[in-house]
């Protein structure tokens, strides 16, 4: 059985599958989309000036568990920075706004995807979503792969999927959540430091790779069975 994370791996474990069975593969993003990415016309559409700073939340939903609360609750106390909300519905937006009744610094824009959701990755100088609904969020690794560092929930599988692309806080933390994007706002080397893991991170997920570990899991599953050398043999007729 297969993982995408060494969390997910221990709660299987724990309810009941064999660890000799499972393997972790994670999960894969196509990191060539977003080498090859502009951040287009996003931050004139926002009115967000090109040095500005700007955070991005984006997900299915825009519930209390991905931690959209917990974002535009930090907005309220960073005026100065954008906060880019996507995805979710109109409803679901409306509901949170009358929750939080978040400043003029917040910006909806819906569901977004393809080359516009490339773009948006790479507009924004962040991403954020303190998520205690993901197993494994590929989400995160769109956004290293386009370069951004990322602001987790500090669980388990989070801090294993953002590695050293990021910082974590607690869920539902508003605070703790300002004093993390202050840090990338104010500290440089922090910034430049994350960027860069983001990038190695996502690379390490990239389509190519994540089939050579796929191929490999197979490869050992054959060997034990005693297949491997025709499979080797047929593959390279």
């Amino acid at each position: 059985m297969l993982a995408c994370t060494s969390a997910e791996a221990r709660y299987l474990e724990k309810i009941g599958v064999p660890q000799e069975r499972l393997r972790i593969l994670g999960a894969g993003v196509d990191t060539l989309a977003y080498r090859q990415t502009t951040p287009g016309h996003w931050k004139a559409r926002l009115n967000i000036g090109q040095e500005e700073f700007s955070a991005l939340f984006m997900s299915t939903s825009l519930s209390t568990g991905k931690g959209a609360d917990q974002v535009a609750q930090a907005s309220l106390a960073l005026p100065e920075v954008h906060f880019i909300f996507a995805g979710g519905s109109n409803a679901e937006w409306q509901d949170l706004a009358a929750r939080v009744r978040p400043g003029a610094n917040c910006h909806y824009v819906g569901f977004v995807d393809g080359t516009e959701k490339h773009q948006l990755f790479k507009a924004a100088d962040l991403f954020v979503m303190p998520s205690v609904n993901d197993a494994f969020g590929i989400v995160y690794l769109e956004a290293m792969a386009a370069g951004k560092p990322v602001i987790t929930a500090n669980i388990d599988s989070m801090r294993e999927v953002a590695g050293d692309a990021g910082l974590s806080v607690a869920h539902g933390d508003a605070e703790a959540l300002v004093r993390a994007i202050r840090r990338f706002q104010q500290d440089q080397g922090l910034y430049r430091r994350c960027q860069e893991a983001a990038i190695r991170r996502a690379e390490s997920c990239s389509w190519e790779n994540l089939s050579a570990r796929l191929e490999n899991i197979y490869l050992e599953l054959l060997e034990k069975r005693g297949l491997k050398r025709a499979y080797v043999a047929e593959k390279h007729v």
